[in-house]
């Protein structure tokens, strides 16, 4: 009897689950399990070296003691870029005298990082995508997804969802022999920059969908349901297209869709513009913004790199900047001398006041004289 109510109950089960969740969309994994990869405190081979930005330089280094989290370097641009500050930086760096100024603080902030890899692309490729943990001198912590492609770090990009379900995998793989972008693409970009304090982290990202010929954007926000793995879909009047409900990206976790809801209702189509997009090396990784740093120096010598770092900071702030330009620009004017002498000929006053000018002349000349 007692095993009659146990086969009953699990048919039950079996039977509600079917009824209430369609195979279409029961699961959906992001980017694979790439996004729940463990931290690791080794500096990614994609993320060495010197990077330069509009405002701002950024070094990751080894931390002195083994085992520690690696440090990071921020150096900014001040003064309209004639005076580098350097801000943040590990304490071995005061080997390397530091000015102090109303521009600089009295001490530098002190970073460290933690890198895990959001991204399909192999290890040892220079283009991929990660996820860098900052934490902050009051221990504070902020998650930045950064992308490398080329010899550019983005903030702002997409990264390729592969489908687990096989019928949405087979579509997508032969589509995508086809045109490399075909499929959903995810947007993690949110954070505003590589900052020495907390950056500002997006309220809103977008995703995309692309097909042969149109490109479907799709808004996520910020949600404070718990993750589900579940997919939405929305459709074009001819073909159903699915995309994860939620997206984890900088610790935060976004929706497109309210509620219990797999219905996506806030789709805005475009033509597809191939020049507008660029892909990385694997295919993977998508980006149409313009490029956060570029790489300045690809040494892999951390020795090498720190004095290299050190002598940008040493020659921007020995510069001297040029006189501005006079307020009235100098031009050919006749002074008519030969009539201001004629008119001061007769004239006693004046007459005194030019000798007394010429007696003051005289004796520092010969003060000059005698000093040399």
């Amino acid at each position: 009897m007692k095993t009659l109510k146990i086969s009953a109950y699990c048919f039950f089960i079996l039977f509600f689950s079917q009824l209430f969740f369609s195979p279409s969309v029961l699961s959906a994994q992001i980017w694979h399990a790439e996004t729940a990869a463990a931290e690791t405190t080794k500096i990614p081979s994609g993320l060495t070296g010197i990077w330069q930005g509009s405002d701002r330089f950024l070094l990751f280094t080894p931390a002195n003691d083994n085992g520690t989290k690696p440090d990071v370097s921020l150096m900014l641009k001040t003064l309209y870029d004639w005076y580098y500050d350097r801000c943040a930086e590990p304490e071995y760096f005061s080997e390397y005298p530091r000015d102090l100024n109303s521009v600089t603080g009295k001490e530098s902030v002190k970073l460290s990082a933690d890198f895990s890899k959001i991204s399909l692309t192999d290890d040892s490729a220079s283009d991929g995508a990660w996820e860098i943990s900052l934490t902050f001198q009051d221990k504070s912590n902020a998650r930045i997804p950064v992308a490398r492609l080329g010899n550019n770090l983005y903030l702002d990009f997409l990264v390729k969802y592969i489908p687990e379900q096989s019928d949405l995998l087979n579509q997508a793989d032969s589509a995508a022999e086809e045109n490399p972008l075909y499929g959903a693409w995810l947007g993690v970009g949110v954070a505003s920059g590589i900052t020495a304090n907390a950056p500002y982290i997006q309220k809103e990202l977008t995703s995309a969908y692309i097909t042969h010929n149109s490109i479907y954007y799709i808004r996520y926000w910020q949600t404070d349901m718990e993750y589900s793995p579940l997919m939405a879909t929305f459709s074009d009047g001819e073909q159903d297209f699915y995309i994860p409900k939620h997206i984890k990206s900088a610790g935060k976790i976004y929706t497109c869709v309210s509620g219990r809801s797999l219905q996506i209702r806030n789709v805005t189509r475009s033509p597809l513009v191939t020049d507008d997009f660029m892909l990385d090396s694997s295919g993977k990784i998508l980006v149409y913004s313009k490029p956060y740093l570029t790489l300045l120096d690809s040494s892999t010598d951390d020795e090498k790199d720190i004095e290299l770092y050190m002598q940008l900071a040493k020659d921007a702030n020995c510069r001297r900047k040029p006189d501005p330009p006079p307020l009235f620009p100098p031009d050919n004017l006749n002074w008519h001398w030969k009539e201001i002498n004629e008119l001061e000929k007769n004239n006693a006053q004046i007459q005194a006041v030019r000798k007394r000018q010429r007696e003051f002349a005289a004796k520092q000349y010969a003060r000059q004289a005698q000093a040399e």
